[in-house]
Formats: structure tokens, C-alpha cells, sequence
């Protein structure tokens, strides 16, 4: 008997320089019943490093439920767990707490009762988060259950994934390999505040006019124009269209290629009538100004003009001659107005046009000659669509 107890207590010394609390309970345990010293806790062949491992004295499951549940579906949770923790010869406690997960898991795993730890994070009540943490290990996983609702399907895959890990931990295996500090850690529950209204941005600073040193933002943009015009022919305005395309160079210079139409005007003289028709195409150069929404733009270019005689009817005792048509260069000046009617895409332009031909045109108009101006001005109006 002398034998047994010293075999007994230099056993105990080897398991408690190896930190295994549960293994000297379960000598103690012995030796109060004059079990023989050669049961198994004694065997050489076990005596391997086994700190956290589960026992027999770890059989509660402690659940914490996080989020909004309705009282019916908690209890059934509860009965459902309950009855399927009766084959593996465990427990269940349910739990609400305030204090963070991670907090909450450390001190439940000092409870020597404790054999799984389970947290339900139901404040998605889209995705809720199963924790499974060994007790013991200070091991965890985490399985996401999307698309679930708080019904009877959501209830029991929570309750089989713990009711299998509290099985496994019976049987002495492992459900988990994962710190319980990286798994839970940064998961701690907190209050959800509603969500506020945007705030009001500040209203952005009108931008400022563009310094001619330097390139301008909208370098490499481009817009395209159709007017309404009217022009000095003659000395009666005729009315007519414009078509313009254009695009942003570096240091917001704005160059543009253009052309107009303006309708055929009649001319009556004492040896018969004719229509004269202006068109002239054009390429201007000028600065971009712009102040929040409005924009001005001077231009300087140069083009052809031309001019056609048309539909000539002779008087009596006159004869008619064919139809002329008579280009000319000549330059053209313009300044331009636009305001943004849609932020960075649509504009209401309206202009100011002129233009000098060196050379005269004249026809013959009765005993004076009818000479066609060199100058011309006009107005337009018009959209451009000029998206940046």
C-alpha cells in the first residue's frame, strides 16, 4: 500500500510540472478510492503534454445569443439543443450579455464546467455569425449563415452545428485550430445607431477663370453647336442656320471649325429679278472664359465665303444670264456668351458674328451697279452639347 502511494504522488509531480489541472482532480480521485496505482493516469506510455484537453468534467454548452429574437423562437432554440445534448451527456445555458465578445469568451472559458462556447450574432437578421469556441483549446471557428430569417430552418442548422461540435469535444477531438483571440477579437457587439440623414455638401466654389499660363482642366474636350442665325446681306436681315464642332486645346483655348447656310434672298432691279445665297465655311482660335456656369468666348478666324446668283427672271427686252456662284476669302471676328442649362453637358450659346472680304462682288442692277457688301454681321442662337 506503501508502494502505491509514492508511485501515486511522484505522478501527480510530473502531471502538475506539466500544467494538467483535470489529470491531478482525476488522481486525487484515485487515490481516495484505493484505486491501484497502475490505472491508465498513471500508464508511461500516456504521459504526453495533453494541458488542454477535454474531460468528462467539461460538459455544459454555454450559448450566447447576440441580436433580436423573439422569446417563442429562444425557447425553442433552447428545447432543441436540450434535446439534442442529452446523447452526448451535456448541458445548456443561454446567455444575453452587453459585454464585448471577445471579453465575454475569456472569462466563460474559466469556468471549469465550460465544454463549448457558442455565440449566434443575429443583429444581420439577413446573415447571422455562429462562433464555436473550444472551451478548453481557447480554439474557434466561425460559420456565416446568409440568407437566413429568425424561422424553425435557421434554429436547427445552429443547432446541429453545435450540437455536432459538443459531440466531437466529447470524443476528445478538435472543431477547431484557430486562435480564439483572431476569430472573435474585433466582433464585440455594439450598439447600431440609426441612420442619419446625409449632410448638406457645401456649395462648391465657382471656379475661378482660367490663367492663361497654364493648361486648363477640360484640355482634350469637345462640343458640338446648331444655331438660328441672321445676317446683313443686303440691307434687309436674312435669316439662316449654323453648325459648329470644337474642341478644348491646352491652356483652355477653344478652336473651332464651323459653317452656315443663309437662306436664298430676292433682289429686284429694272432688268429683272434674281436670288442671291450667302454660305461660307470658317476655322476660329480663341480664349475660354468661364464663371460657374457661364462662359465667354472671343474669336478671331478666317474662311471662304460664297456666294451664288440664282433663278434669274430678265425683264421685257432683257436677257438673262446663267447662274454665278463667286467665293471670296475673308476673316471673322465673334464673341460668344453660353450658360449651362445641364451641369457639364448641355449649353444655351448666343453670339455675335462679323465678317470683312477683301474683295467686292457687284451686279448689274439698271443704270447702278449692285454691289454685294464686303462686311457682313449677324447674330445666332443655339444649343451645344459639350459633355466634360
Amino acid at each position: 500500500m506503501r508502494s502505491s502511494k509514492v508511485a501515486v504522488a511522484k505522478a501527480s509531480k510530473v502531471r502538475a510540472s506539466l500544467g494538467v489541472g483535470v489529470l491531478v482532480l482525476s488522481l486525487a480521485g484515485a487515490l481516495n478510492a484505493a484505486e491501484p496505482a497502475s490505472s491508465p493516469a498513471a500508464d508511461p506510455a500516456s504521459d504526453k503534454p495533453t494541458t488542454d484537453a477535454p474531460t468528462d468534467e467539461r460538459n455544459v454548452l454555454v450559448l450566447r445569443l447576440e441580436g433580436p429574437l423573439d422569446p417563442e423562437r429562444e425557447t425553442a432554440l433552447a428545447a432543441l439543443l436540450g434535446s439534442q445534448l442529452v446523447s452526448s451527456r451535456a448541458t445548456l445555458t443561454v446567455e444575453r450579455s452587453a459585454v464585448p465578445f471577445l471579453a465575454w469568451t475569456e472569462k466563460a472559458r474559466r469556468d471549469p464546467k465550460a465544454l463549448v462556447l457558442g455565440i449566434v450574432d443575429m443583429r444581420d437578421p439577413s446573415s447571422w455569425a455562429l462562433y464555436v469556441v473550444d472551451a478548453a483549446r481557447g480554439r474557434a471557428i466561425v460559420r456565416r449563415l446568409p440568407g437566413v430569417e429568425a424561422n424553425a430552418a435557421a434554429l436547427e442548422e445552429v443547432s446541429a452545428i453545435l450540437s455536432s461540435a459538443v459531440a466531437a469535444m466529447r470524443e476528445g477531438l478538435e472543431v477547431a485550430s484557430t486562435p480564439v483571440e483572431v476569430v472573435v477579437a474585433g466582433e464585440a457587439p455594439r450598439e447600431v445607431p440609426p441612420p442619419k440623414a446625409p449632410e448638406p455638401e457645401p456649395p462648391s466654389p465657382a471656379p475661378e477663370a482660367p490663367d492663361s499660363t497654364e493648361p486648363g482642366d477640360d484640355a482634350g474636350l469637345f462640343w458640338a453647336g446648331l444655331f438660328a442665325r441672321g445676317a446683313t446681306l443686303t440691307p434687309d436681315p436674312v435669316p439662316g442656320v449654323e453648325a459648329e464642332l470644337g474642341v478644348v486645346l491646352p491652356f483652355s483655348l477653344g478652336l473651332s471649325l464651323g459653317g452656315a447656310y443663309d437662306f436664298p434672298k430676292g433682289v429686284t432691279t429694272a432688268l429683272g429679278s434674281f436670288d442671291l445665297q450667302r454660305s461660307f465655311a470658317s476655322i476660329e482660335l480663341g480664349p475660354r472664359f468661364r464663371f460657374g456656369r457661364f462662359g465667354v468666348e472671343p474669336r478671331l478666324g478666317a474662311g471662304v465665303e460664297i456666294v451664288r446668283r440664282s433663278n434669274t427672271v430678265p425683264a421685257p427686252g432683257a436677257v438673262a444670264e446663267p447662274d454665278q456662284t463667286h467665293a471670296r476669302f475673308a476673316a471673322f471676328l465673334g464673341l460668344h456668351a453660353s450658360f449651362a442649362l445641364v451641369e457639364d453637358l448641355l449649353l444655351l450659346s448666343l453670339g455675335l458674328e462679323g465678317s470683312y472680304a477683301p474683295q467686292a462682288l457687284r451686279f448689274t442692277g439698271g443704270e447702278n451697279l449692285l454691289e454685294f457688301p464686303r462686311w457682313s454681321a449677324g447674330a445666332r442662337a443655339g444649343v451645344v452639347f459639350a459633355p466634360e
